[in-house]
């Protein structure tokens, strides 16, 4: 399954605005009601790709997703594009 273009909307499909925190939860939130359709979880995403316009947001990215990585031993840190 490919999903794509999830953004800070609610399911009317109405931005919500928040802070960059917020509206990143609000994307992934988005990216699990897609997945839970279908009968999938974010344990089964193999690759999230997050475009984010300015490199100091960069570290608020990894800290509003930290439930979003399946539980990894060692951890397996967010790969990052700038």
């Amino acid at each position: 399954m490919f999903v794509s273009g999830q953004a800070s909307v609610d399911e009317a499909g109405r931005i919500v605005p928040g802070t960059f925190e917020e509206e990143m939860r609000r994307s992934i939130d988005n990216v699990r009601r897609v997945l839970a359709a279908e009968g999938l979880t974010l344990a089964d995403v193999v690759k999230v790709n997050a475009f984010v316009r300015d490199e100091d947001r960069l570290g608020s990215t990894t800290a509003s997703t930290p439930s979003t990585s399946p539980t990894t031993s060692p951890p397996v840190p967010p790969s990052r594009t700038a």
